[in-house]
C-alpha cells in the first residue's frame, strides 16, 4: 500500500503491521512506482493518509504507466476531485459517508487540520480518531442529492467499487459468533485457527450497537444505488480482517450483494467478469470461452434461482485439472 508520511500500516500499533510505503512531497514518487512495476504489480493501492498533492501526483504517474490506482480515498482530498483526477477503484465504500454529508466541505477542512498531526500520534490512531468523529455525524447528515451526483460521477468515470459488505456488516451481523461459521476455521493453518477461535470467543459475548446497525443499513442502501446507476461492482471481503474465512467469506459477500438489491446475474458478474475487467485480463478469464484459463466451478443447483447455490458445488477445475 502507498500511504502518506503518517502511514496507517507502519507497525506502531497492534493490528497495524509494517505493510505500506510512505511518501510525501519530498519523495521521488516516480521512482517508487517504477520500483513496484519492476516487481510485477498490476495496480497500485493508495491509502488514507496521503496528502492531496502527493495523491494527485501518484494518479498522474500511474496513468502514464497504464496502472489503475485503487484503495481508500485519502482523507485530505474531496472525492469528486479524486474521481476527476483518475481514481481507478475504491474499497469498502470507504469515505463515501463523509463525501455524501450535507457539510462535506466543512468536514474536509476539519480533517485537513487534524492531518497536520501536531501531536505526532501514530497514523493508525489518527485515522481511527478522524473516522470516529466524522462517520456517524456524516451519515446522520446525509445529502441524497450530493451523494447521487457523486455516484453518477463514479459511473461516468468508470471507477470500480469493491464494497466488502462482509466487513461493513461485521459488527452488526457478527458472523464470527456463529458456531457454524467457526467450523470454517478448521481449514486455516493451525496457529491462525487457534488465534481466530480465541478472538471470536472473546467477541461473541458482545452485541451490535445502534451505530453498527446504522452502518449496515447505510452500506447496503449505498450499494443498491451504485448498482442502479451503473457503477461496476467487484465482490471482495477484506479477509483476514474480521475472522472472514477465505472462500467462505466470498460466498457470504455474494449473499449480501444480493440482499443489497443486485440480481443473481449481477452478483455473479461481480465475482467473475468485472474483476477481470478491472485487471484488464478479460481476454484470459472471467467467462467460459475457448482459449481462456480453465478455472471453473460446476454447481449442482442454479445460482440464478438462489445466489446461495454457489455453495452447492459439484466440481472445481483449476488450471485445467479436476480437484
Amino acid at each position: 500500500m502507498i500511504d502518506g508520511r503518517d502511514r496507517v500500516y507502519k507497525g506502531m500499533e497492534p493490528g497495524f503491521p509494517e505493510l505500506s510505503i510512505g511518501i510525501d512531497e519530498t519523495s521521488d514518487i516516480e521512482n517508487v512506482v517504477n520500483g513496484l512495476i519492476e516487481k510485477g504489480v498490476t495496480f497500485l493501492k493508495s491509502y488514507e493518509m496521503l496528502s492531496k498533492e502527493t495523491y494527485l501526483e501518484l494518479l498522474q504517474i500511474a496513468r502514464k504507466n497504464n496502472l489503475r490506482v485503487t484503495g481508500h480515498i485519502p482523507l485530505s482530498i474531496d472525492l469528486e476531485e479524486a474521481i476527476e483526477a483518475g481514481l481507478g477503484g475504491m474499497q469498502h465504500v470507504r469515505n463515501m459517508d463523509i463525501a455524501c454529508s450535507l457539510d462535506a466541505p466543512e468536514l474536509l477542512t476539519k480533517r485537513r487540520k487534524e492531518l497536520e498531526n501536531e501531536n505526532a500520534i501514530a497514523g493508525s490512531a489518527l485515522r481511527t480518531k478522524i473516522h470516529s468523529s466524522q462517520r456517524y455525524y456524516a451519515i446522520g447528515n446525509h445529502d441524497p442529492e450530493r451523494c447521487l451526483r457523486i455516484i453518477k460521477k463514479l459511473a461516468e468515470f468508470g471507477v470500480f467499487q469493491t464494497p466488502t459488505l462482509t466487513i461493513n456488516t461485521l459488527d452488526s451481523r457478527r458472523f464470527y459468533a456463529d458456531p457454524e461459521w467457526q467450523k470454517t476455521y478448521q481449514y486455516l493453518p493451525t496457529e491462525a485457527r487457534d488465534d481466530w477461535q480465541e478472538g471470536s470467543d472473546k467477541l461473541s459475548g458482545e452485541s451490535a450497537s445502534e451505530n453498527d446497525m446504522i452502518f449496515d443499513e447505510w452500506s447496503l442502501d449505498l450499494v443498491k444505488i451504485m448498482n442502479e446507476e451503473g457503477v461496476r461492482i467487484i465482490a471482495g471481503t477484506d479477509t483476514p480482517i474480521g475472522y472472514l474465512t477465505p472462500g467462505y467469506s466470498l460466498h457470504k459477500e455474494l449473499e449480501l450483494l444480493f440482499e443489497a438489491g443486485m440480481t443473481q446475474r449481477e452478483v455473479l458478474r461481480s465475482a467473475t467478469i468485472t474483476p477481470a475487467e478491472f485487471l484488464n485480463i478479460e481476454d484470459q478469464i472471467g467467462t467460459i470461452d475457448e482459449g481462456k484459463l480453465a478455472d471453473l466451478v460446476i454447481l449442482n443447483s442454479n445460482p440464478l434461482d438462489s445466489i446461495s447455490n454457489t455453495q452447492d458445488i459439484y466440481l472445481v477445475i483449476s488450471k485445467g485439472k479436476k480437484l
